[in-house]
């Protein structure tokens, strides 16, 4: 639905896919960060061949897509195929500090599924889940555990040149947590970046029940895009 918005506008728009978690499949956050820089490189190479001459793009997801929005946003921009203007995420994972997971703005499945019981055990397990890395409960208790979370969070990436970023969230999302968007926020303050933010009141992850913000949000991606595409 977005690329087809974008491409009636006026803009190249490209959609990728990436390996999900699955029984016996192998995969993590950085092993995704990869699959999106090969995405990229792929799309630009295609635009080529169909003659279209790319300068330039902006990065977009939702959810899962969006935490990979942000580490490619923050962490590839300098030696990414294409320019990296500027970030749109919605509803995106910006940390995972297992303590920021276990809190009660989750829902208890969510919860219950991801082990987050408050133990090391639990937390070793859940940062082993994201990062592909052996942790165990004694790193959690040591602090080890600390730098591999930090590893697959996009927060940890912004730096002073980062790209200015757009987001969304929804204040009553019980999937990724609502302070996600604090913990984006104040790292981007901290180093001077630009950011805009719509929260949605009366919406969970789906960002679905607040009209006005919806429009909001449109409007600001296209008021971006007029600003960064130039």
């Amino acid at each position: 639905m977005y690329c087809r918005n974008y491409a009636d506008h006026g803009y190249v728009a490209a959609s990728i896919s990436y390996t999900l978690k699955a029984e016996g499949v192998d995969t993590n956050i950085l092993k995704i960060n990869e699959e999106v820089k090969a995405a990229v490189s792929a799309i630009k190479e295609k635009c080529t061949e169909l003659g279209m001459e790319l300068e330039d793009m902006a990065v977009s997801g939702f959810s899962a897509g969006a935490c990979q929005a942000m580490m490619y946003g923050f962490k590839e921009a300098s030696a990414s195929a294409l320019p990296v203007r500027f970030i749109i995420q919605m509803s995106g994972p910006t940390s995972f500090e297992p303590a920021l997971w276990r809190n009660g703005e989750i829902h208890w499945m969510v919860r219950n599924q991801s082990g987050l019981d408050g133990s090391a055990e639990g937390d070793a397990a859940w940062i082993s889940l994201f990062s592909g890395e052996t942790v165990t409960a004694e790193m959690v208790r040591n602090g080890q555990a600390e730098a591999i979370w930090r590893k697959i969070s996009p927060f940890t990436y912004v730096t002073g040149s980062s790209v200015p970023v757009l987001s969304a969230f929804g204040s009553l999302d019980g999937v990724v947590p609502p302070s996600s968007r604090i913990v984006l926020e104040k790292a981007l303050d901290d180093h001077g970046v630009r950011h805009d933010t719509v929260v949605m009141p009366n919406s969970g992850h789906s960002l679905a029940c607040d009209l006005d913000k919806e429009r909001e949000l449109i409007k600001l991606i296209y008021d971006y895009c007029a600003e960064y595409f130039n």
